[in-house]
């Protein structure tokens, strides 16, 4: 068996503990990356499994240590991994909100829409909703500027905005989201739909009523067809007939 299939075994069995026993998964490719540490299916895989593993599970000795080995094995992508080493390294300080910032500026020099958004949800998840707020509607500009829609941060905002108590808000940005995809792709991903939906059940309007039924699909057509403003006022105008 060859260098390379024998590390894809590694990765194999470490995959199988991680829902079990994701240490002992980490465990299991470092030793991987130490037996075959010139090996390019470590330096181009089981690196980036420890790093994502081990960042995610809070063992950040190990991200640390993977971050300096792929430094020096992939000096290409020394000024990635930097990066990372350092947001690790502020993470297993306590300095979460420092981590995301420097990811953050990280993802403006690259023009990363998705990994500001990502930042967005990681601080929505700590209850920064304001800085939240801020990365999200940064994502959503420079998605816009590169000619791109990008519908994930309308859902974000829109979830955002229902933890905050504020529906109506989520309803508008998610007929915003429709709006933008519709224009700029000529088809709204089903995924923007289904949470309008979730956003109008929230707002009061009870879709499962006779008299709602089929009122999520008419915003969506007025959105498509007659522009976001006027499927704003659709949306408004119904709240208001049933709160009087």
């Amino acid at each position: 068996m060859g260098q390379e299939d024998i590390v894809k075994e590694f990765r194999m069995e470490a995959f199988s503990l991680l829902s079990t026993d994701p240490r002992k998964a980490i465990e299991l490719l470092m030793a991987a990356a130490r037996r075959y540490e010139h090996s390019l299916t470590v330096a181009n895989l089981v690196l980036n499994d420890i790093i994502e593993i081990a960042g995610r599970r809070g063992f950040w000795d190990e991200a640390i240590w993977a971050c300096q080995k792929a430094q020096e094995l992939k000096p290409i992508h020394r000024e990635a991994y930097a990066v990372q080493e350092k947001v690790c390294r502020l993470n297993k300080a306590g300095e979460h909100i420092e981590a995301i910032e420097v990811r953050m500026a990280c993802a403006r020099k690259r023009g990363d829409q998705m990994a500001l958004r990502s930042c967005g949800d990681k601080l929505a998840q700590m209850g920064e909703h304001d800085r939240a707020w801020r990365a999200y509607n940064e994502a959503a500009s420079m998605a816009m500027e590169q000619g791109y829609h990008l519908p994930s941060v309308r859902m974000s905002m829109a979830e955002l905005l229902i933890k905050e108590g504020k529906p109506d808000a989520a309803v508008e940005i998610l007929i915003t989201g429709i709006y933008e995809a519709q224009k700029m792709s000529g088809r709204v991903p089903r995924m923007v739909e289904k949470d309008l939906r979730k956003a109008l059940n929230a707002a009061g309007i009870n879709l499962r009523l006779k008299r709602f039924r089929g009122f999520a699909d008419e915003v969506i057509v007025a959105c498509k067809t007659r522009g976001q403003q006027y499927a704003i006022e659709l949306f408004h105008e119904r709240r208001k007939k049933e709160a009087s």
